[in-house]
């Protein structure tokens, strides 16, 4: 019998970015995959559901806290579970995580967390966001009790503040590796700082917390005792996250710091 995957994740994009390719290798190995996130470009849905996906949309916000519209997003999300009754889920970023944790614990379903980052709720220490923290922590923490499966993490500083929090069991926490670069299509040059000028590329969401002034500082640095670097910059604006550059911000750095802003690229060049 086909086993059955359901992946949980916030938003469509993010998932195109980072996650389709885990699902399409699932599919290969024979199961049947469901993908449930908000959907934001209907492209996306179609694409994925003429490759035989089965998509479901559900409306998660990423950084509201209405008591309300949490509430309703956790029943849309049980009955849908409930409703395609998965072998495994995988969810993905804090909210997914916590929603399908009290989920599968209800339905006695096994689930996989994934651990991508963070975010702002646990770098700033406002009062609002150190409340956050406590009952993300809180929650986490009930979710971990359960024998329903592990917390994946994508680097050791989030695993150690896992660990120091009292979330989960050591057999729970299992560090792997993230997604990273596709090292076939994307291959180091040994020989590029023999070249007359460097072009350094920055490819992100464009966050404060992704360090686009520090490699702007860096570059600048670098200008200063004579090297040729050319820096050219291209990103997503997410501007439901706190900590987002806005359009207006990011042209008025790269007057500033005399860089190529080139927008959003889909389909980034290999050469």
């Amino acid at each position: 019998m086909q086993k059955h995957l359901a992946i949980i994740i916030n938003v469509d994009w993010y998932f195109n970015l980072h996650w389709y390719n885990r699902a399409k290798a699932a599919k290969e190995k024979g199961y049947r995959v469901s993908i449930i996130t908000s959907f934001t470009a209907p492209r996306l849905k179609l694409q994925w559901e003429s490759e035989g996906y089965d998509c479901y949309d559900i409306k998660i916000s990423r950084s509201g806290i209405l008591i309300f519209e949490e509430v309703a997003s956790i029943y849309h999300l049980y009955k849908i579970i409930k409703k395609i009754k998965p072998d495994l889920v995988h969810s993905v970023t804090i909210k997914p995580n916590i929603y399908t944790g009290l989920i599968s614990k209800a339905l006695k379903i096994p689930c996989v967390k994934s651990i991508t980052g963070l975010g702002v709720v646990f770098s700033n220490n406002s009062y609002k966001f150190r409340a956050i923290k406590t009952v993300i922590v809180l929650l986490y923490k009930y979710i971990g009790r359960t024998n329903q499966g592990p917390f994946l993490f994508e680097n050791s500083e989030d695993k150690l503040l896992f660990q120091r929090n009292g979330i989960g069991r050591s057999d729970q926490l299992i560090q792997v590796n993230g997604a990273g670069v596709d090292t076939n299509k994307y291959q180091s040059r040994k020989e590029i700082l023999t070249e007359p000028q460097i072009t350094v590329l920055f490819a992100a969401r464009l966050l404060k917390d992704k360090g686009l002034d520090t490699l702007i500082s860096s570059i600048n640095h670098c200008r200063q005792i004579g090297m040729d670097i050319r820096l050219i910059v291209a990103g997503i604006f997410d501007l439901e996250s706190n900590n987002a550059y806005s359009q207006d911000e990011v042209e008025y750095l790269s007057q500033k710091h005399d860089f190529n802003w080139v927008g959003t690229i889909e389909d980034m060049p290999i050469s």
